[in-house]
Protein backbone atom coordinates (compact mmCIF):
# COMPACT_ATOMS: atom_id res chain seq x y z
CA UNK A 1 0.00 0.00 0.00
CA UNK A 2 2.89 2.31 0.87
CA UNK A 3 4.53 1.94 -2.50
CA UNK A 4 1.51 2.81 -4.43
CA UNK A 5 1.09 5.17 -2.45
CA UNK A 6 4.34 6.71 -2.99
CA UNK A 7 4.03 6.10 -6.95
CA UNK A 8 0.88 7.81 -7.13
CA UNK A 9 2.39 10.79 -5.44
CA UNK A 10 4.73 10.65 -7.75
CA UNK A 11 2.34 10.43 -10.98
CA UNK A 12 0.46 13.42 -9.25
CA UNK A 13 3.85 15.44 -9.19
CA UNK A 14 4.91 14.34 -12.68
CA UNK A 15 1.98 15.49 -14.23
CA UNK A 16 1.85 18.96 -12.07
CA UNK A 17 5.65 20.20 -12.20
CA UNK A 18 5.42 21.34 -15.68
CA UNK A 19 2.59 23.89 -14.68
CA UNK A 20 3.69 24.52 -10.76
CA UNK A 21 3.73 28.44 -10.28
CA UNK A 22 7.73 29.23 -9.77
CA UNK A 23 8.05 31.96 -7.12
CA UNK A 24 10.31 35.11 -7.97
CA UNK A 25 11.60 38.56 -5.83
CA UNK A 26 10.09 41.29 -7.48
CA UNK A 27 12.39 44.35 -8.47
CA UNK A 28 11.86 47.19 -10.70
CA UNK A 29 14.27 49.19 -12.27
CA UNK A 30 12.64 52.71 -11.99
CA UNK A 31 10.45 54.02 -9.27
CA UNK A 32 8.28 57.31 -9.21
CA UNK A 33 5.73 59.01 -7.38
CA UNK A 34 2.15 59.95 -8.44
CA UNK A 35 0.36 62.77 -7.60
CA UNK A 36 -2.97 63.52 -7.92
CA UNK A 37 -5.88 66.01 -8.17
CA UNK A 38 -9.40 65.82 -6.21
CA UNK A 39 -12.68 65.93 -8.28
CA UNK A 40 -14.78 64.58 -6.30
CA UNK A 41 -14.68 63.77 -1.97
CA UNK A 42 -16.91 61.67 -0.01
CA UNK A 43 -18.72 59.25 -1.99
CA UNK A 44 -21.46 58.25 -0.53
CA UNK A 45 -20.79 53.95 -0.74
CA UNK A 46 -20.29 51.84 1.55
CA UNK A 47 -17.84 50.41 -0.84
CA UNK A 48 -16.85 50.88 -4.61
CA UNK A 49 -15.83 48.01 -6.66
CA UNK A 50 -15.03 49.44 -10.24
CA UNK A 51 -14.92 52.40 -12.14
CA UNK A 52 -15.87 53.10 -15.70
CA UNK A 53 -15.15 56.05 -18.34
CA UNK A 54 -18.11 57.21 -20.79
CA UNK A 55 -18.02 60.04 -23.14
CA UNK A 56 -19.02 62.78 -20.43
CA UNK A 57 -19.11 60.89 -17.50
CA UNK A 58 -17.55 58.85 -14.66
CA UNK A 59 -19.10 55.61 -13.13
CA UNK A 60 -18.50 54.03 -10.25
CA UNK A 61 -19.85 50.52 -9.32
CA UNK A 62 -20.37 50.49 -5.53
CA UNK A 63 -23.66 49.57 -2.72
CA UNK A 64 -25.31 52.60 -1.25
CA UNK A 65 -27.93 50.19 0.09
CA UNK A 66 -30.56 51.69 -2.62
CA UNK A 67 -28.49 51.73 -5.96
CA UNK A 68 -25.63 49.85 -7.58
CA UNK A 69 -24.02 52.65 -9.91
CA UNK A 70 -23.31 56.34 -9.36
CA UNK A 71 -22.81 58.90 -12.28
CA UNK A 72 -20.45 62.05 -11.91
CA UNK A 73 -19.41 64.55 -14.36
CA UNK A 74 -16.34 64.22 -16.34
CA UNK A 75 -15.14 67.34 -16.73
CA UNK A 76 -16.19 69.06 -13.07
CA UNK A 77 -16.85 65.94 -10.97
CA UNK A 78 -20.43 67.12 -10.18
CA UNK A 79 -22.85 64.14 -8.85
CA UNK A 80 -25.23 63.37 -12.04
CA UNK A 81 -27.33 60.57 -10.68
CA UNK A 82 -27.24 57.37 -8.86
CA UNK A 83 -28.72 54.10 -10.90
CA UNK A 84 -29.78 50.85 -11.05
CA UNK A 85 -31.57 49.84 -7.94
CA UNK A 86 -31.62 46.42 -5.97
CA UNK A 87 -34.70 45.18 -6.53
CA UNK A 88 -36.47 42.63 -9.25
CA UNK A 89 -38.76 45.65 -11.20
CA UNK A 90 -37.78 47.13 -14.11
CA UNK A 91 -34.04 48.17 -14.21
CA UNK A 92 -33.64 46.93 -11.17
CA UNK A 93 -31.02 43.52 -10.32
CA UNK A 94 -29.42 41.47 -7.76
CA UNK A 95 -25.89 40.80 -8.45
CA UNK A 96 -25.06 43.27 -12.18
CA UNK A 97 -22.12 43.92 -13.47
CA UNK A 98 -21.51 46.66 -16.08
CA UNK A 99 -19.62 45.37 -18.20
CA UNK A 100 -19.55 47.22 -21.91
CA UNK A 101 -19.46 50.89 -22.40
CA UNK A 102 -18.85 52.54 -26.26
CA UNK A 103 -19.04 55.98 -26.20
CA UNK A 104 -22.70 56.59 -24.45
CA UNK A 105 -23.90 53.13 -24.84
CA UNK A 106 -23.59 51.11 -21.56
CA UNK A 107 -24.47 47.28 -20.93
CA UNK A 108 -25.22 46.02 -17.38
CA UNK A 109 -26.04 42.11 -16.74
CA UNK A 110 -26.88 39.68 -13.99
CA UNK A 111 -23.24 38.22 -12.93
CA UNK A 112 -24.98 34.48 -13.35
CA UNK A 113 -25.98 35.95 -17.17
CA UNK A 114 -29.48 35.07 -17.06
CA UNK A 115 -30.59 38.77 -18.11
CA UNK A 116 -29.32 42.15 -19.10
CA UNK A 117 -29.69 45.51 -19.62
CA UNK A 118 -28.13 48.09 -22.39
CA UNK A 119 -28.91 51.47 -21.97
CA UNK A 120 -28.23 55.00 -23.21
CA UNK A 121 -26.25 56.96 -20.46
CA UNK A 122 -27.74 60.70 -21.87
CA UNK A 123 -31.26 58.88 -21.96
CA UNK A 124 -31.07 57.96 -18.36
CA UNK A 125 -29.51 61.31 -17.38
CA UNK A 126 -32.59 63.21 -19.16
CA UNK A 127 -35.02 61.02 -17.25
CA UNK A 128 -36.60 59.37 -21.03
CA UNK A 129 -38.86 56.37 -19.99
CA UNK A 130 -37.23 54.31 -22.74
CA UNK A 131 -33.32 54.67 -22.27
CA UNK A 132 -32.94 51.48 -21.87
CA UNK A 133 -33.54 47.69 -23.15
CA UNK A 134 -33.81 44.88 -20.86
CA UNK A 135 -32.76 41.73 -23.30
CA UNK A 136 -32.66 37.34 -21.96
CA UNK A 137 -28.88 35.84 -22.95
CA UNK A 138 -29.54 33.07 -25.55
CA UNK A 139 -27.36 30.39 -24.54
CA UNK A 140 -27.17 26.27 -24.94
CA UNK A 141 -29.68 25.02 -22.27
CA UNK A 142 -26.45 22.89 -20.62
CA UNK A 143 -24.67 27.01 -20.05
CA UNK A 144 -28.04 28.60 -18.98
CA UNK A 145 -26.61 29.51 -15.55
CA UNK A 146 -23.48 30.60 -17.31
CA UNK A 147 -21.42 32.72 -14.17
CA UNK A 148 -19.37 35.97 -14.70
CA UNK A 149 -17.11 38.02 -12.41
CA UNK A 150 -15.73 40.02 -14.82
CA UNK A 151 -15.70 40.73 -18.52
CA UNK A 152 -14.00 42.38 -21.25
CA UNK A 153 -15.85 44.30 -24.25
CA UNK A 154 -14.20 43.19 -27.33
CA UNK A 155 -16.67 44.94 -29.68
CA UNK A 156 -18.70 43.52 -32.37
CA UNK A 157 -20.71 42.51 -29.56
CA UNK A 158 -18.24 39.89 -28.57
CA UNK A 159 -16.48 39.47 -24.73
CA UNK A 160 -14.42 37.71 -22.67
CA UNK A 161 -15.77 36.63 -19.21
CA UNK A 162 -14.08 34.78 -16.52
CA UNK A 163 -15.87 31.52 -14.98
CA UNK A 164 -15.14 31.71 -11.75
CA UNK A 165 -15.08 28.42 -8.91
CA UNK A 166 -14.57 25.96 -11.34
CA UNK A 167 -12.06 23.55 -11.98
CA UNK A 168 -13.55 22.63 -15.34
CA UNK A 169 -13.52 25.92 -17.21
CA UNK A 170 -11.85 29.58 -16.95
CA UNK A 171 -12.45 31.57 -19.46
CA UNK A 172 -15.06 32.03 -22.03
CA UNK A 173 -15.34 34.16 -25.55
CA UNK A 174 -19.03 34.69 -26.56
CA UNK A 175 -20.46 36.76 -29.29
CA UNK A 176 -23.81 37.86 -29.96
CA UNK A 177 -24.89 36.65 -26.23
CA UNK A 178 -28.37 37.85 -26.47
CA UNK A 179 -29.15 36.46 -29.75
CA UNK A 180 -31.33 33.12 -30.65
CA UNK A 181 -29.93 31.01 -33.41
CA UNK A 182 -26.19 30.99 -32.97
CA UNK A 183 -23.18 29.76 -31.91
CA UNK A 184 -22.64 32.17 -29.18
CA UNK A 185 -19.79 30.49 -27.13
CA UNK A 186 -16.55 30.69 -29.43
CA UNK A 187 -13.96 29.53 -27.01
CA UNK A 188 -13.43 27.99 -23.41
CA UNK A 189 -10.16 28.58 -21.94
CA UNK A 190 -9.69 25.95 -19.24
CA UNK A 191 -5.92 25.80 -17.78
CA UNK A 192 -5.23 26.88 -14.74
CA UNK A 193 -1.40 27.03 -13.36
CA UNK A 194 -0.36 24.92 -10.24
CA UNK A 195 -0.05 27.08 -7.38
CA UNK A 196 -0.15 24.71 -5.30
CA UNK A 197 0.26 20.34 -5.14
CA UNK A 198 -3.18 19.81 -4.10
CA UNK A 199 -6.56 19.60 -6.36
CA UNK A 200 -7.35 21.57 -9.45
CA UNK A 201 -10.20 22.90 -7.95
CA UNK A 202 -7.78 24.64 -5.17
CA UNK A 203 -6.15 26.52 -7.85
CA UNK A 204 -9.52 27.48 -9.28
CA UNK A 205 -10.96 28.83 -6.35
CA UNK A 206 -7.86 30.72 -4.84
CA UNK A 207 -7.52 32.50 -8.89
CA UNK A 208 -10.99 33.14 -8.69
CA UNK A 209 -10.71 35.31 -5.60
CA UNK A 210 -10.89 39.23 -6.54
CA UNK A 211 -8.84 38.50 -9.55
CA UNK A 212 -8.75 40.99 -12.61
CA UNK A 213 -7.86 41.08 -15.81
CA UNK A 214 -8.25 43.03 -19.39
CA UNK A 215 -7.19 43.05 -22.40
CA UNK A 216 -4.42 45.31 -24.38
CA UNK A 217 -6.23 47.91 -26.72
CA UNK A 218 -5.43 46.42 -29.88
CA UNK A 219 -7.07 43.40 -27.68
CA UNK A 220 -4.40 40.44 -29.37
CA UNK A 221 -3.23 40.01 -25.73
CA UNK A 222 -4.69 39.50 -22.38
CA UNK A 223 -3.88 39.73 -18.18
CA UNK A 224 -4.71 37.82 -15.49
CA UNK A 225 -3.53 38.62 -12.00
CA UNK A 226 -4.50 37.44 -8.61
CA UNK A 227 -5.21 39.01 -4.92
CA UNK A 228 -4.78 36.10 -2.84
CA UNK A 229 -0.94 35.92 -3.51
CA UNK A 230 0.83 38.03 -6.68
CA UNK A 231 0.64 35.76 -9.69
CA UNK A 232 0.33 37.20 -13.47
CA UNK A 233 -0.49 35.15 -16.33
CA UNK A 234 -0.31 36.57 -19.69
CA UNK A 235 -2.18 35.19 -23.00
CA UNK A 236 -1.98 36.22 -26.35
CA UNK A 237 -5.70 36.78 -27.73
CA UNK A 238 -6.38 35.87 -31.83
CA UNK A 239 -9.13 34.86 -33.52
CA UNK A 240 -11.00 33.95 -31.19
CA UNK A 241 -8.62 31.59 -29.17
CA UNK A 242 -6.48 32.36 -25.60
CA UNK A 243 -2.97 31.30 -25.73
CA UNK A 244 -0.65 31.05 -22.91
CA UNK A 245 2.25 33.50 -22.91
CA UNK A 246 3.76 33.82 -19.54
CA UNK A 247 2.88 33.14 -15.84
CA UNK A 248 5.04 34.18 -13.11
CA UNK A 249 4.64 33.97 -9.48
CA UNK A 250 6.33 37.15 -6.77
CA UNK A 251 4.28 36.11 -3.71
CA UNK A 252 2.74 32.42 -2.63
CA UNK A 253 -0.71 33.00 -1.71
CA UNK A 254 -1.83 32.14 1.57
CA UNK A 255 -4.81 30.69 2.50
CA UNK A 256 -8.27 29.11 3.72
CA UNK A 257 -10.91 26.55 2.35
CA UNK A 258 -14.17 27.53 3.87
CA UNK A 259 -17.29 26.38 1.95
CA UNK A 260 -15.54 26.02 -1.09
CA UNK A 261 -14.21 29.97 -0.78
CA UNK A 262 -10.99 30.99 -0.46
CA UNK A 263 -10.15 33.34 2.48
CA UNK A 264 -6.83 35.14 2.90
CA UNK A 265 -5.36 34.71 6.38
CA UNK A 266 -4.71 37.29 8.70
CA UNK A 267 -1.15 37.75 7.74
CA UNK A 268 -1.44 36.47 3.96
CA UNK A 269 0.02 39.07 1.88
CA UNK A 270 -2.39 41.26 -0.84
CA UNK A 271 -0.91 41.07 -4.37
CA UNK A 272 -2.62 42.76 -7.37
CA UNK A 273 -5.96 44.88 -8.15
CA UNK A 274 -7.65 46.96 -10.70
CA UNK A 275 -5.65 46.67 -13.78
CA UNK A 276 -5.14 49.27 -17.07
CA UNK A 277 -3.05 48.11 -20.50
CA UNK A 278 -0.95 49.91 -23.41
CA UNK A 279 -0.36 48.07 -25.97
CA UNK A 280 3.37 47.78 -24.41
CA UNK A 281 2.78 47.45 -20.77
CA UNK A 282 0.22 46.84 -18.62
CA UNK A 283 -0.05 48.76 -14.84
CA UNK A 284 -1.75 47.35 -11.68
CA UNK A 285 -2.16 48.47 -8.70
CA UNK A 286 0.06 46.39 -6.26
CA UNK A 287 -1.15 46.66 -2.70
CA UNK A 288 2.17 43.91 -1.22
CA UNK A 289 0.44 44.40 2.52
CA UNK A 290 -0.89 42.49 5.15
CA UNK A 291 -4.17 41.35 4.43
CA UNK A 292 -5.55 42.23 7.94
CA UNK A 293 -3.68 45.48 7.95
CA UNK A 294 -3.82 47.64 4.71
CA UNK A 295 -1.45 50.36 4.08
CA UNK A 296 -1.84 54.02 4.23
CA UNK A 297 -0.30 54.03 0.11
CA UNK A 298 -0.13 51.65 -2.64
CA UNK A 299 2.30 51.51 -5.34
CA UNK A 300 1.10 50.30 -9.20
CA UNK A 301 3.32 48.26 -10.85
CA UNK A 302 4.35 48.28 -14.49
CA UNK A 303 5.24 44.86 -16.18
CA UNK A 304 5.68 44.35 -20.26
CA UNK A 305 3.89 41.51 -21.84
CA UNK A 306 6.38 38.69 -21.04
CA UNK A 307 6.14 40.01 -17.18
CA UNK A 308 8.87 42.06 -17.18
CA UNK A 309 8.80 44.57 -14.36
CA UNK A 310 9.34 47.72 -16.11
CA UNK A 311 8.45 50.42 -13.62
CA UNK A 312 6.93 51.29 -9.79
CA UNK A 313 4.86 54.07 -9.30
CA UNK A 314 3.79 55.03 -5.21
CA UNK A 315 0.41 57.13 -4.47
CA UNK A 316 0.46 58.47 -1.31
CA UNK A 317 -3.13 56.86 -0.20
CA UNK A 318 -5.12 53.88 -0.94
CA UNK A 319 -6.03 52.84 -4.49
CA UNK A 320 -9.21 51.54 -4.95
CA UNK A 321 -9.32 50.82 -8.34
CA UNK A 322 -8.41 52.88 -11.28
CA UNK A 323 -9.55 53.27 -15.44
CA UNK A 324 -7.76 54.98 -18.30
CA UNK A 325 -9.96 57.53 -20.70
CA UNK A 326 -8.47 56.12 -23.86
CA UNK A 327 -8.89 59.92 -25.64
CA UNK A 328 -7.31 62.28 -23.21
CA UNK A 329 -5.08 59.35 -21.79
CA UNK A 330 -5.79 60.58 -18.37
CA UNK A 331 -5.95 58.04 -15.78
CA UNK A 332 -9.23 58.30 -13.34
CA UNK A 333 -9.20 56.30 -9.76
CA UNK A 334 -11.11 55.87 -6.65
CA UNK A 335 -8.92 56.21 -3.15
CA UNK A 336 -9.57 55.70 0.23
CA UNK A 337 -8.68 59.09 1.91
CA UNK A 338 -6.33 58.08 4.49
CA UNK A 339 -7.11 61.06 6.78
CA UNK A 340 -11.22 61.28 6.13
CA UNK A 341 -11.11 57.30 5.84
CA UNK A 342 -13.81 58.49 2.99
CA UNK A 343 -13.93 57.95 -1.17
CA UNK A 344 -12.68 60.36 -3.20
CA UNK A 345 -12.31 60.02 -6.73
CA UNK A 346 -9.30 61.46 -8.81
CA UNK A 347 -7.55 62.13 -11.75
CA UNK A 348 -3.00 61.72 -11.36
CA UNK A 349 -1.71 64.40 -12.84
CA UNK A 350 0.93 62.66 -15.36
CA UNK A 351 -0.25 60.91 -18.73
CA UNK A 352 1.87 57.88 -17.63
CA UNK A 353 0.14 55.09 -19.72
CA UNK A 354 3.00 54.16 -22.05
Amino acid sequence: MKILTFFMLLLITACTSDNLVKYQPLNFPQEEELTYTPIARNIPSRYILDLFVTDSALILEGNDLESFFFAYDKATGRHLQNFFKIGRGPFEGVAPNLIAINGDSCVITESNLTKGWSFSLSGLLSGKNDFYREFRFQFPEERAQMMASNAINLGDNKYIIDIPFTAEERFAIISNPYSSGEKNIKHIYKTYPTITPEADSVNAIVLSYINKFTASPDQTKLVHLSFIGAIVETFELTQDTLLPIAVKGFIKPEYDIFNWNAIPRGDAIMGFGSVIASDNNFYAIFYNNKYNAPANKNTIAVFDWKINPVKLYTVNDWLVTMKLDPESRIVYAVIKNRETKEYDLVKFDKQFIE
